[in-house]
Order: structure tokens, then sequence, then C-alpha cells
């Protein structure tokens, strides 16, 4: 059985929304999630993972400000090179945070826009509310995609992962 794709994340509140955007997949077992808590120990989880593991599909997903993004994901890009060059990693970046991700998907935002939550609710009580919405609701991931180029890079890749494990790619 191939390994699962391997999706690293900086805190348990990227855990929940990650696990709900791919809920189909984690459960699964293609997709699993781990944390490191702050970047450089995700990126480190990620070396470490593509050295035990050459084959393992791995995913660096963080969260960083516009105006830094392409340079965190050139540096993340050439350690990760270093390690494997042209390995089965990627490198997604969330501008300013996964926040957009989910945003994108049109029927989350509108019962978002529903919910009774604050205005702008805390990273982690909307990665709890989108956790719940996501146990009960399809996330729609095309959509997402269409919305946002960063998520679609993500999901461009995972589907490509996907398909190579199955041997269709």
């Amino acid at each position: 059985m191939p390994e699962p794709i391997r999706m690293l994340v900086e805190n348990r509140g990227e855990v929940l929304i990650v696990e709900g955007i791919f809920r189909d997949l984690v459960s699964r077992g293609d997709i699993t999630v781990d944390m490191a808590w702050v970047s450089s120990s995700v990126i480190s989880l990620a070396e470490l993972s593509l050295l035990r593991k050459p084959l393992q599909p791995v995913v660096v997903a963080l969260n960083c400000p516009e105006q830094q993004s392409e340079q965190l994901r050139n540096s993340v890009e050439r350690i990760l090179s270093n390690v494997s060059p042209g390995g089965p990693w990627h490198v997604a970046i969330a501008v300013p945070d996964m926040r957009t991700w989910i945003e994108a998907e049109l029927n989350f935002t509108a019962t978002l826009a529903r919910s009774g939550l604050p205005g702008r609710p805390s990273k982690i009580d909307l990665a709890v509310f989108f956790k719940d919405w996501a146990s009960q609701n399809h996330f729609g991931r095309d959509q997402a995609a269409t919305n946002n180029s960063e998520f679609a890079a993500l999901a461009r890749f995972i589907a490509h992962q996907l398909a190579l494990s199955a041997g269709v790619a």
C-alpha cells in the first residue's frame, strides 16, 4: 500500500482546517496531518520525513503575510530541494492564513455569515466552527481552487500524488 500524503502545519487550528477540507481523504487514510507549532519546525519535520521516507509525498502548509510569501516559498523550496531534488513535496503558502482557503468555498462562507459568530472570529474559533461544519457538509475543493490559486496548486499536487499511488498517472 502506498504511503499517505503527509501534510505538515503549524498549529491545532490548521490541523482542524486541513482535516475538514480533506475530510474524505483523511478518513480513507490518503492524507495524514501533523503539526509542529512553528514554521521552522514544520520545515524541519518535512526534511526529516523526506529523508526517512523519500517516496512519501509531503506538503508543507504555512501561513504568511503577502509581502513575505514568495521569500518564504523560495526558502522552503530551496531547503526541500537540497534534501529531495524533484521529490514528492509541495509548499503551500496561505496568505495571510488558511482562512482564505476555507472562505473561498461559498457554501461555507454563507453559513459563516449566518452563524452568529462575531464579525471576524479568532483563528481558533473559525477553525473549530469549520471543522464542525465540514463534519456535516462537503467542502467544495473545486470551488475553493477556482477562487484561490494557491489552494488550486495544492489540490493539483494532491490529485497528482493520489493518481500516482493508484497507478493512474
